[in-house]
């Protein structure tokens, strides 16, 4: 999760980022005993769930599960990877980013990167200064006084003008130093087949797209004559991932926070109007359907989304897709409509900011505009069946009774069909999706033993966690009877593995820090920023420790027993005589396990 950069700079940009004060740039914290609480804003949160230990510098929400150190509230935060919440606090600190810690071809491609940036910044200025001086941007001003952008929207959006030259902006970068090949790989110019290049943005209104710090990675261009297409973006590169990118983002995050929702549209000028009306929580997804990267950026940022694209695109299966993908992630979800034929820059100008306020205000939980557009549908017999083949999965997948019993309820009066055909409907789909077929008895009781067992085993796992982090002289202890392996948790698995490595040469309290800094899972995190985060008190450590070394103990004896089992039916499948080792083990295991001697059968 976090290879690749130097231990002693993590920790020394670690030690200059204190949790309290780095989250409560971002949160209203208030002291409650020895931690800070306030309002997650990973999950709708209306009571402080988010705890922050100075003592730890770990933080944990006891809603959402959301935990981790200040490198990993960053990430989630902001919506970057480990590298840049790295990069986000050395230069919140006054660290410099060190080089000498890459490696040759790391530190090639880091050059290469800024190579890429700064001709994209510089292409930017280029497209600029031609859109809002000179007669060559004559026309893409007209253009812009026609769609009603002011100057100003224009230059905080930086908007440009791509002059009709075959090369203009290749020859200008080439004398800055750039070359060729590095104009290539940032999208600004495509190679010629006989040798050279040509700019790939020509006579166009230039749209500068930026990543959340507010540098420029790539471009869209509209083109101001019949050429086509007539939207044309650069093509993904080293530093432009369309999958994990939105428009306008750096400039809607802070009323995103504010307001703890985004409003999310299809294209370039539907944010630019929206800003310009004052609705400054707007992005674009550049495209109906968005990728759950680009969801999670959102994620750092709100706990709602609506999605207001014109009527056209709300139906199509693509956007579906985008609003499950949401939702799956823990996002309230909320669809607007809009006027049929309209996009929100449209209706902006034929009607006003106020025409666009009352579609955001109506805008509908997800679940109901889904009964909506069924609604929609259900206008002939098939129409009908249709609609309730679309809604059965929606209505299922609803995880609350009270809600799920209300939905069926508004479902069947708006399809005109009763409440008993859709309950059916519904039991029917719940039997498709967990199969007919049932265990034989055996296995049924077998089943249900081992998930009397999971949750005691579970939580005997998490106190052995819990006791090593606390004190590592004790790791010697739990591995001279047991091992990483012997922890069936995933989670606590990784954790166990983690304390067992670093704990040689230690004494007393693990460095929490250090062995967060080796996890590889978000989760494994999550679960020991709760550990360290959460009020805990044990009487007796050591009689903890033994019962929990007991408990596991006992189901990696009864997990050897079960594969005994099978080897001893394989020789009787196969009329075989049983080894002797073999059946002597069986039967001591089972003497040790169950109290009794017996074959399997």
């Amino acid at each position: 999760m976090r290879e690749g950069l130097d231990s002693r700079f993590l920790e020394q940009v670690r030690s200059r980022s204190d949790i309290v004060e780095v989250l409560g740039q971002y949160l209203d914290l208030k002291k409650a005993g020895k931690n800070y609480v306030g309002l997650c804003p990973f999950h709708p949160d209306r009571r402080p769930s988010l705890s922050v230990s100075p003592e730890r510098q770990m933080f944990y929400c006891f809603a959402c599960g959301a935990g981790g150190d200040v490198f990993t509230f960053v990430m989630k935060r902001e919506g970057v990877s480990f590298a840049e919440a790295v990069r986000f606090l050395a230069r919140r600190a006054g660290i410099p980013w060190p080089g000498r810690h890459l490696t040759p071809p790391e530190e090639a491609r880091s050059r290469h990167r800024r190579r890429l940036l700064d001709a994209l910044a510089l292409a930017a200025e280029f497209f600029n200064e031609r859109l809002m001086g000179g007669n060559e941007g004559e026309g893409a001003r007209a253009y812009l006084v026609q769609r009603g952008i002011s100057e100003e929207t224009a230059r905080r959006f930086e908007l440009g003008y791509a002059p009709a030259s075959w090369d203009a902006l290749a020859k200008f970068l080439v004398r800055q130093g750039f070359t060729e090949q590095e104009l290539a790989d940032a999208g600004l110019v495509v190679p010629r087949e006989s040798g050279g290049v040509y700019d790939r943005f020509r006579h166009r209104l230039i749209f500068p797209i930026w990543d959340v710090h507010g540098q420029v990675i790539a471009f869209g261009g509209r083109a101001l004559d019949d050429t086509q297409p007539k939207y044309l973006n650069s093509p993904e590169s080293p530093v432009f991932q369309k999958g994990s990118s939105w428009y306008a983002l750096h400039l809607a995050r802070d009323a995103i926070r504010r307001d703890r929702k985004a409003v999310v549209v299809e294209g370039y000028m539907d944010v630019i109007s929206a800003h310009q009306a004052g609705f400054r929580s707007v992005v674009a997804s550049m495209g109906t359907a968005f990728t759950r990267e680009q969801a999670r950026v959102l994620q750092g940022y709100c706990s709602g989304v609506v999605i207001c694209y014109d009527a056209d695109a709300a139906g199509q299966s693509a956007t579906w897709r985008s609003l499950e993908i949401l939702r799956d992630l823990g996002l309230r979800v909320y669809v607007a409509s809009l006027p049929a034929g309209d996009d929100p820059d449209s209706l902006l100008r034929r009607e006003g900011r106020e025409a666009l306020a009352r579609v955001l205000e109506g805008a509908l939980p997800l679940v109901e505009f889904r009964l909506e557009v069924a609604a929609r549908q259900a206008t002939t017999v098939e129409g009908k069946l249709q609609a309730v083949a679309n809604i059965i999965p929606v209505l299922a997948d609803l995880s609350s009774p009270v809600e799920r019993e209300t939905y069926v309820r508004e479902a069947a009066r708006r399809l005109a069909v009763s409440e008993g055909a859709l309950w059916q409907e519904l039991r029917a789909y719940g039997r498709r999706g967990r199969g007919h077929k049932r265990p034989p008895v055996r296995e049924r009781i077998a089943e249900m033993n081992e998930a009397g067992r999971r949750p005691a085993l579970v939580k005997a796992e998490e106190m052995l966690v819990r006791l090593m982090v606390d004190d590592s002289r004790r790791v010697e202890r739990v591995r001279a009877r047991i091992g990483a392996d012997d922890f069936h948790h995933p989670v606590w698995r990784e954790l166990a593995t983690a304390v067992m490595e670093m704990a040689a040469g230690t004494a007393g309290e693990m460095d929490t820090a250090s062995l967060a800094a080796g996890l590889e899972s978000e989760q494994a995190l999550s679960a020991l920023a709760r550990l360290q985060v959460e009020e805990f008190a044990c009487p007796d450590p050591e009689r903890a420790l033994e019962d929990c070394l007991a408990l596991l103990e006992g189901e990696r004896k009864r997990q050897r027993l079960r594969e005994l089992g099978d080897v001893i039916s394989e020789y009787d499948r196969r009329k075989e005589p049983v080894p002797a080792h073999i059946l002597e083990e069986y039967q001591e295991l089972v003497k040790t396990v169950q109290g009794r001697k017996r074959r399997p059968g």
